[in-house]
């Protein structure tokens, strides 16, 4: 008898769990899936939220000015077409104010108490037969009892 190994993430197993059609068309069919055309409001908000906290967490230094040099970066990109969307621009400059409380006030009590072992880097958990594949925001160590915590944003 074959054994099978079957490769999923926490995404897709919530997705085979609500329904096993859905799971095979999104992830499955032709290879990847049926995916849409353009990426849907809120997973463009978690993408960029989880891009933002990313960039914050690999920062030597989490002052004001690294702050505002990052901000800086993402205006730049902003288009004249953009600027004239104020939807876009209101939800622009809330992940700016999302981006920059993090950096100002979570951050660096995550830094005083943790050491960052690994940012978005991908960990396979074997449970046979089962692989899951799953990205953890961010590993950290506590500097005091070297204890592991996993943080999910």
């Amino acid at each position: 008898m074959s054994k099978h190994i079957y490769l999923t993430d926490r995404s897709g197993a919530e997705a085979d769990d609500r329904c096993g059609r859905e799971f095979w068309w999104n992830r499955k069919y032709g290879i990847r899936g049926i995916v849409p055309a353009a990426e849907v409001l809120p997973l463009r908000i978690g993408r960029e939220t989880h891009q933002d906290l990313q960039t914050i967490a690999e920062l030597e230094d989490v002052s004001v000015e690294s702050l505002e040099a990052i901000t800086e970066d993402i205006i730049a990109h902003l288009t004249p077409e953009d600027r004239l969307q104020q939807k876009l621009m209101e939800m622009a400059y809330r992940r700016l104010g999302w981006l920059v409380a993090f950096g100002l006030y979570i951050e660096p009590t995550i830094r005083k108490r943790y050491e960052t072992l690994h940012i978005e880097k991908e960990i396979v958990l074997d449970r046979d037969p089962l692989w899951v594949a799953l990205t953890p925001d961010r590993v950290l160590r506590d500097r005091i009892d070297g204890h592991l915590e996993y943080l999910e944003y």
